[in-house]
């Protein structure tokens, strides 16, 4: 997983050093208090600069609210026609994903983006993977009915926990898709220079705050899930390993995997030949539904 830059970890050289030495030394003195401090850590997106709304070129958005368990939700809806939800992943912002919004407007679709909880002009300064679940399960029924939901890396996960938890999402794609919340939790651990010991010290107490990480393994729950799927993911993606989302469309029925190369994590979500593969899955259903009535 990448230091810089990274959708799920970012640290300048500088300041990952000071907090990696800062936090090694208090692990030996108080090791309890520690792995409270690095749970809370690991619950603190950082944000990359001043938040603004997505500007999709050609297309205006309209801005409106959306209540959730975690507050208020900023969200923008664009275009016409089935509803299409994009869900942006770990210290990101409905910003990454204008060119994403932009096709799909242009392929026929109404778009509603929105800024995770803490992120972005959400409110908030901590979330996790179940406030986030909660956030798209709240702006899935705020525009209902939807078309389908977009969502790239933990927007992804949060998208297939809202499914699990009874969302109307009747077709979905993931863009790099985490698939265990340990996983990351120990690799964060571990940038910060924690001991296996205090790493899963960390992970307990992280799971006093949001319950048992086990409910969010997605291996669990895919294959109770009947909605078509398009797994896209990078093969050396460095932030996301490919087996997260090799082995969620191998446990998800009827999902579709798509290997990509030379893309790494987010080049995927301005890359023209991947936006189209999205559209053209996403029509699929369109002519399905139209089958169907007829």
């Amino acid at each position: 997983m990448a230091v810089e830059n990274s959708t799920i970890v970012r640290f300048s050289r500088a300041g990952a050093l000071v907090e990696r030495v800062g936090l090694k030394i208090a692990a030996a003195l108080a090791p309890e208090g520690t792995e409270r401090y690095a749970a809370d850590l690991f619950r603190t997106p950082r944000r990359s600069g001043p938040p603004r709304a997505p500007s999709v070129p050609l297309y205006a958005g309209k801005q409106f609210t959306v209540d959730a368990p975690s507050g208020a939700i900023q969200a923008w809806q664009f275009g016409e026609g089935p509803t299409v939800v994009v869900a942006h992943g770990w210290n990101g912002d409905s910003t990454q994903l204008v060119r994403l919004i932009a096709r799909l407007v242009k392929g026929g679709f109404e778009v509603v983006a929105f800024d995770q909880p803490a992120h972005g002009l959400s409110a908030g300064t901590r979330t996790d993977v179940a406030e986030m679940a909660d956030a798209v399960r709240s702006v899935v029924f705020r525009v209902r009915p939807v078309h389908a939901v977009v969502g790239h890396s933990l927007g992804a996960t949060a998208t297939a926990l809202a499914m699990a938890w009874g969302a109307a999402i009747p077709r979905a794609v993931f863009i790099a898709p985490p698939v265990q919340v340990p996983w990351f939790a120990r690799a964060f651990a571990a940038r910060l220079g924690l001991s296996p010991e205090r790493a899963e010290g960390m992970l307990r107490k992280l799971e006093t705050t949001i319950g048992e990480t086990r409910a969010f393994d997605l291996l669990r729950l895919a294959p109770q899930q009947r909605a078509p799927l398009l797994v896209l993911h990078d093969r050396a993606d460095r932030e996301v390993p490919f087996a997260h989302g090799e082995t969620l469309a191998a446990a998800w029925p009827g999902a579709r995997l798509q290997p990509l190369a030379n893309l790494g994590h987010r080049r995927m979500l301005r890359e023209p030949r991947v936006l189209e593969e999205i559209v053209d899955f996403l029509r699929e259903g369109m002519r399905e539904g139209l089958q169907r009535i007829a």
